[in-house]
């Protein structure tokens, strides 16, 4: 990703043109970076600004590459949106027959975990809640509740207790 915008975000002056050429028109994608354009690829549907979704658009019709990376995410994408592993064998299927590498290492690593692949697609549990109170319990912990020394002097303390309430 970051070779490819590279070129196409150079502006004709920084390549050695005479700055005397103010009629130079800036390239469409000088402010699109590597970041921007993972980000579009990882929106959902109908969520980009009209701008966003022309720019990548242009961007995907210029590579093919990124025009399957695209593809590829939105394809992962709605899996997991739709809570389905219906799509999985074709989506790796695709992986195989694109020529994205990137995409390969992913893929193999969902072959050798499919049946929990399956299960987190297509079961109903979360672990919402329970991330929930561990981002709450480290929040709570940090420097803004807690200074690192307190907690460093109260963990001794704490264990103690516990042993005695063990015992």
């Amino acid at each position: 990703m970051y070779r490819r915008l590279a070129t196409w975000r150079e502006h004709p002056r920084l390549r050695g043109l005479p700055a005397s050429l103010e009629s130079v028109t800036r390239s469409p994608f000088e402010d699109v970076t590597p970041g921007k354009v993972v980000g579009w690829m990882l929106a959902r549907p109908g969520e980009l600004r009209p701008e966003a979704e022309a720019q990548l658009d242009q961007i995907t019709q210029m590579d093919s590459t990124l025009a399957q990376a695209r593809e590829l995410t939105h394809g992962f994408l709605d899996l997991i949106r739709h809570h389905s592993g219906e799509g999985l064998d074709t989506w790796l299927k695709d992986v195989r027959a694109s020529t994205v590498r990137e995409f390969f290492t992913f893929a193999r690593s969902v072959e050798r975990d499919k049946a929990a692949i399956l299960a987190g697609l297509t079961l109903p549990y979360s672990t919402g809640p329970v991330e929930g109170h561990i981002n709450r319990l480290k929040r709570d912990l940090s420097g803004s509740v807690w200074p690192s020394w307190a907690f460093l002097l109260a963990t001794p303390l704490l264990a103690s207790c516990l042993r005695g309430m063990v015992e």
